[in-house]
């Protein structure tokens, strides 16, 4: 049993399920929770995991901890910080995991390690109000209309991108391009399953009408389309990993490019991008002065951004960014994550971002905990790789445009 001093970190997830028979647990991120739970036990934080529905009405909590022979179902304590790693399948679902963490915090007060992260609409409009975020933020309207849409669609010859306003995983992106000298509609994306489509539309009443099939009662928001694609007409955008120390510092932790493929809409690994590191990916347009100019620029982006968020939401101990880089090399902030993956970096074979992916919410954790004592793993993955951002970082007077091959 973990003294009462030892930080009880519980880990939310959503997806598992407990084989009683052969003591087999399923989770829905193998690998970054065992990771996490072995970098836990150097650091003597009593980790394990749960869910919502684990906690009963005594009182009473049954997480998961990961011992010599695998994941073991036991009554674990009440955590003091939460580590949200879970995914709802429904706003009920949502609601239900409110009221149980509610009744849980009335019986035992915890802090969240990352705070709740709106729908994209609402951060959009947050961020907006940093006008150093503004020459980074593509113009950004709520979708409320089939005229409204029609609208923008003759103002923007380039065409629209209409985004879920939550979701994941490029799940439900739709892609809209007039043809030229034509009533025809070209529309392309990926279904709310994630598998692709492309279609050609006669008019925009047949559009309406299909568009009706996908959105339903979702609501959408609506970017103008911007040309964010290789010279082999891939789709990619850049993946800026940001983490807090063990002084609750923002660092970069990683970067990399996630490529789809030729024609499509979107570049997550989920709908079948590849990963790749940043400097190979973009030799090519860039020199070694421009690419560290160019890491340097999205680091001070997403510092920027992410005390913008913090100002308004509370804090957080990770963020990923994903940004686009269109055909004039310009930088655009496309969304914002706060329960961010880790494939990309195993997928390059960054073994130091992923090192550090798992050490720095475990040392911020500490550090809200107050009892923060960085050891030598920690310093030697970080060494020679971090350049600490301080807290009152400002962006530096430039346009990434100035970047040139």
């Amino acid at each position: 049993m973990a003294e009462r001093s030892t930080l009880k970190l519980g880990v939310m997830v959503s997806s598992l399920a407990y084989d009683h028979g052969t003591e087999e647990l399923t989770i829905g991120e193998p690998q970054l929770c065992k990771a996490l739970a072995l970098a836990a036990k150097t650091l003597a934080i009593d980790l394990y995991l749960f869910q919502p529905a684990d906690y009963n009405q005594r009182g009473l909590l049954t997480g998961y901890r990961y011992l010599a022979t695998g994941w073991r179902k036991q009554q674990v304590p009440l955590p003091d910080l939460i580590y949200d790693r879970s995914f709802a399948s429904s706003p009920a679902a949502a609601l239900s995991n409110r009221m149980l963490l509610h009744a849980m915090h009335c019986k035992k007060p915890f802090k969240r390690l990352n705070a709740l992260l709106p729908s994209k609409w609402k951060v959009y409009r947050i961020l907006k109000q940093n006008d150093a975020l503004l020459p980074y933020l593509p113009e950004t309207m709520l979708l409320t209309s089939h005229l409204q849409m029609i609208e923008q669609l003759n103002k923007k010859p380039g065409g629209l991108i209409i985004k879920p306003i939550s979701g994941m995983q490029g799940r439900g992106i739709i892609s809209i391009q007039k043809q030229a000298a034509s009533e025809r509609i070209h529309i392309r994306g990926r279904t709310r399953s994630n598998r692709p489509f492309m279609q050609n539309i006669e008019n925009t009443a047949a559009l309406f009408q299909k568009l009706h099939t996908i959105i339903k009662s979702r609501r959408y928001i609506m970017q103008p389309l911007l040309s964010l694609t290789d010279h082999m007409s891939r789709p990619f955008d850049i993946r800026i990993l940001m983490q807090k120390d063990h002084k609750g510092i923002w660092l970069l932790t990683g970067a990399a490019i996630r490529c789809g493929s030729s024609g499509g809409v979107t570049s997550n690994l989920h709908g079948g991008g590849t990963a790749y590191p940043i400097d190979q990916f973009l030799a090519s347009r860039y020199s070694k002065e421009e690419l560290e100019l160019l890491r340097n620029t999205l680091t001070a982006i997403c510092v920027q951004a992410a005390h913008t968020l913090e100002r308004r939401l509370g804090k957080f101990a990770e963020l990923a960014f994903d940004f686009g880089l269109d055909q004039q090399q310009a930088l655009w902030l496309l969304e914002v994550n706060s329960k961010p993956g880790r494939s990309s970096f195993k997928a390059t074979g960054d073994i130091a971002a992923q090192s550090l992916s798992i050490l720095q919410p475990l040392h911020y954790a500490k550090y809200l905990y107050g009892i923060s004592k960085p050891n030598h793993v920690f310093r030697v993955a970080n060494q020679g790789r971090q350049q600490l951002i301080a807290n009152n970082s400002r962006l530096r007077p430039l346009n990434v445009q100035e970047v040139h091959r």
